[in-house]
């Protein structure tokens, strides 16, 4: 198994492109692990919830279950073996998963994974939908396996991210952009066109890479109206996009000196691209940098125009507006 090839959950299960896509909560008000909201998108020919929904809700509770289990340890890689469920009544309305194991299981789990690295656990499911009514009954067998860990794990970035973003933006860009910016054009677009957008982080949309706590690099996506620059200063509008007539963004890549050519942006890039294009996206369009044009170029995207930032100070810097279609 190429670990390299996935990121690893570390916040919850709900963060999962197809999740995210589904419209999958985690419970707020105790009820339960994960919910499905009610919406007529889930429906079934009889008007109620769909039963791919609910199967969709059951493997996601028992990972956010194993994600919250005490004690797992961080080296593991799971993996969904097998699904069984029973449909016991139509489900109408918001749905919620609750999981539960057995204490001998855990034990079990622990035992094996200690002596063998690998093992085998089955976590129950119980759905209700909004009435309290018990519409479904599953149990969803998970693989796990000690693996050894990627040099760098990306994740998700959160607001506790944000100090070291903040140090790390200016670090990448003087040692980074040295070769093709002077000092002053790097210091006059530090803010207005290099720095932190918390609304990509609100959304759930911008990516970290650590290794052993350590800011390596972040990077992103937004399905927001912005193509760079920070978010403090922005006046023009940031609307949401429309996934059928226009395109995604790719935003705000950074990497650590210390970290660069170990192809940390992209495999950002990649985990931007399948989020991109769970939500529906056609295409993808970013404001590149000189620097950032060879990587970008690698993975299929295609200058459009070669023009001026305006910065403080009667300076500017050249960038490329660049874009890849996902239909091609």
């Amino acid at each position: 198994m190429d670990e390299g090839k996935y990121s690893r959950l570390t916040t919850s299960v709900v963060d999962l492109p197809f999740n995210r896509h589904l419209g999958l909560l985690v419970c707020r008000d105790g009820s339960g692990l994960v919910e499905l909201p009610a919406g007529p998108q889930y429906l079934n020919h009889i008007g109620t919830v769909h039963a791919g929904a609910l199967l969709a809700l059951a493997e996601a509770a028992s990972g956010e279950f194993l994600l919250n289990l005490p004690g797992l340890r961080s080296d593991l890689f799971p993996v969904v073996r097998r699904l069984e469920s029973k449909f016991r009544k139509p489900a109408s309305g918001r749905v919620v998963a609750r999981a539960s194991v057995g204490e001998d299981e855990i034990a079990r789990l622990d035992s094996t994974l200690a002596s063998k690295g690998r093992s085998l656990v089955s976590i129950g499911i119980e759905l209700h939908d909004e009435s309290g009514t018990h519409v479904m009954s599953a149990t969803v067998d998970w693989y796990l396996q000690k693996i050894d860990p990627p040099a760098c794990v990306i994740r998700l970035a959160t607001e506790a991210d944000i100090p070291a973003i903040e140090e790390l933006i200016p670090v990448s860009v003087h040692h980074l952009q040295a070769a093709h910016y002077t000092a002053a054009q790097r210091e006059a677009a530090l803010g207005p066109v290099f720095g932190v957008d918390r609304t990509l982080i609100g959304d759930g949309t911008y990516f970290v890479a650590e290794e052993e706590g350590r800011l390596a690099g972040c990077g992103g996506w937004s399905r927001r109206r912005a193509v760079f620059g920070g978010d403090l200063d922005r006046k023009e509008d940031d609307d949401v996009l429309d996934p059928g007539t226009e395109p995604a963004r790719i935003r705000a890549f950074f990497v650590h000196p210390d970290f660069a050519r170990r192809g940390l942006g992209s495999r950002i890039l990649r985990a931007s691209e399948e989020a991109i294009q769970a939500e529906g996206f056609r295409r993808i369009v970013m404001v590149a940098t000189l620097a950032g044009e060879p990587l970008y170029a690698r993975h299929g995207y295609k200058v459009e125009e070669r023009f001026e930032i305006t910065l403080e100070n009667g300076l500017s810097l050249p960038a490329l507006r660049m874009g890849k279609s996902l239909t091609d």
